[in-house]
C-alpha cells in the first residue's frame, strides 16, 4: 500500500496470489442434418469437451435468424416450412455463456414440399368429377394433371383450397388423375406427383326393352318391361286414349307398375323410362307408346267366374327364375286343363295339356335355353283362366 503521493512511504508486498485464464470453448464439428420432412429436421454436432451446452440458430432464405439453447449435441426442429435454410451453432462452456466458441460456419439444409394425401373423388356425374385432397403445410398452391386413361396429360395449373371440380368430361369413360403441391409462387419449390386416383363417368342410362302389358282386367293392368342395368327406379306416364291428361308414376327396384281404377274396355297406353342416379340427371328416354285394351265386365265374368273356378292353390315359383320353373295347383273336379308359357311378343314357347284330371298337379319346367326377359303362365280349364307374370333371368 502507498501511504504518501510520491510513494515514499509504502506497505511491505503482500502475499502472492495465482490465476489461470480460461480456456477457450472449442467451436462444434461434424455438423449434419438427417430425418428431413416437409416440416421438420434433426441437427446434429459432435460433443464438445468441458462444454456446459449449445446456442444454435437458423433461419429461413431470406428470413431473420431463430435461436435456441439446448444441453444436448442435437436439436429436432419442427414447425417449418418448405424452404432452404441456413444454420450455425457454438459452444458455451459455462452456463451465462462468457466463454463460448465462435459461431460455426454457416450450414444449409432444403425442406420439400409434400406429396398431398387423402385424395377421393366424389361428385361424379355424366360430364363432371370433384378432386379432392388434404391439404399440405407451407403449400403456396397445388397443380393437377388428369387424362382419360391411356391419353396424354391435360394440366390444371394454380389450384388454390383442397378440391376442385372438373367439368365437360365424356360420359361412360376412364379417368385418372395426380396432384402435386407447390411451396412457391413460382413452382421451382414443388413436391412429386401424387399415385394416380382412378374414376369413370357413368355411362348412359339405357332404354327400357320389351314392354309388356300384362294381367288385363276390366279395371287393372301390370305394365311390364325389362330390367335395365344400372337403372335403380322408372318413370312411367299412362293415360286413357282421347282423354285429356297423363297420369306419371315412379317405381324404384322393380321393373312392373300396377294400374288400378281404370275404365272396362277402354284404350290405353303407355310408355317408361329408366332412371340411373338419385338425382335423375342420368336418364333414359321415354320408350314408344304401348297401346292395351282392358276386358268388359263380360269377359270378366266369363274369365273368372268365383263361383266356377276349378284350380285352386296355384303356386309358381321361384319368380324371379334363373331356369327352372315350378308350377303346382289342386283340379277340385275331374276336367281338362292347359297350362301355356308365353313369350313377350305373346308366342306360346311351352304347353302342357292333360284330360280328365282330378287332383294335386307339380311339374317342373326347364326354360335354360329360353331367352331371358318376361313370359306369362295361362293355366285355363273349362271354368276358368288364370295368369301370372314371371321374370327369367
Amino acid at each position: 500500500t502507498a501511504c504518501t503521493s510520491d510513494s515514499s512511504s509504502v506497505s511491505a508486498w503482500s502475499a502472492l496470489e495465482v490465476f489461470n485464464t480460461l480456456t477457450p470453448c472449442v467451436i462444434p464439428t461434424n455438423l449434419s442434418s438427417t430425418n428431413a420432412t416437409s416440416s421438420s429436421i434433426d441437427l446434429n454436432w459432435d460433443d464438445v469437451l468441458g462444454a456446459w451446452g449449445y446456442r444454435m440458430r437458423y433461419k429461413s432464405q431470406g428470413g431473420p435468424w431463430s435461436y435456441d439453447t439446448i444441453n444436448t449435441s442435437n436439436i429436432t426442429l419442427t414447425g417449418l416450412t418448405p424452404s432452404t435454410y441456413t444454420w450455425q451453432v457454438k459452444s458455451m462452456c459455462d452456463s451465462l455463456g462468457i466463454n463460448s466458441s465462435v459461431w460455426s460456419s454457416q450450414q444449409t439444409f432444403g425442406l420439400s414440399c409434400a406429396i398431398p394425401n387423402n385424395l377421393s373423388t366424389t361428385n361424379i356425374t355424366l360430364t363432371s368429377a370433384t378432386f379432392n385432397w388434404a391439404s399440405v403445410l407451407g403449400a403456396h398452391h397445388y397443380e393437377i394433371r388428369w387424362r382419360e386413361i391411356g391419353s396424354s396429360w391435360n394440366y390444371i395449373n394454380s389450384v388454390y383450397g383442397n378440391s376442385r371440380t372438373k367439368n365437360n368430361l365424356t360420359l361412360g369413360t376412364s379417368y385418372e388423375w395426380q396432384i402435386r403441391t407447390s411451396c412457391s409462387v413460382d413452382s421451382s419449390n414443388v413436391s412429386a406427383w401424387s399415385l394416380s386416383v382412378l374414376f369413370t363417368t357413368p355411362a348412359a342410362c339405357a332404354n327400357p326393352t320389351n314392354p309388356l302389358t300384362s294381367n288385363i282386367t276390366s279395371s287393372s293392368a301390370d305394365l311390364n318391361w325389362d330390367a335395365v342395368p344400372g337403372a335403380i327406379g322408372y318413370k312411367i306416364k299412362w293415360k286413357q286414349t282421347g282423354i285429356p291428361g297423363v297420369n306419371v308414376d315412379t317405381v324404384w327396384a322393380v321393373n312392373v307398375l300396377t294400374v288400378n281404377g281404370l275404365n272396362p274396355s277402354s284404350t290405353y297406353k303407355w310408355k317408361v323410362k329408366s332412371i340411373c342416379d338419385t338425382a335423375t340427371n342420368n336418364s333414359s328416354g321415354f320408350t314408344p307408346w304401348t297401346f292395351f285394351t282392358t276386358l268388359s265386365s263380360a269377359k270378366m265374368m266369363t274369365f273368372d267366374n268365383t263361383n266356377n273356378i276349378n284350380i285352386s292353390s296355384l303356386n309358381i315359383y321361384p319368380n324371379p327364375s334363373r331356369g327352372k320353373l315350378f308350377i303346382e295347383f289342386d283340379i277340385i273336379e275331374n276336367d281338362d286343363f292347359k297350362i301355356s308359357i308365353i313369350d313377350a311378343v305373346g308366342n306360346a314357347i311351352l304347353i302342357e295339356e292333360k284330360q280328365n284330371y282330378t287332383g294335386e298337379y307339380f311339374k317342373v319346367f326347364e326354360l335354360n335355353n329360353y331367352k331371358k326377359g318376361m313370359y306369362i303362365i295361362r293355366v285355363e280349364n273349362s271354368k276358368s283362366v288364370i295368369t301370372r307374370r314371371i321374370v327369367l333371368q
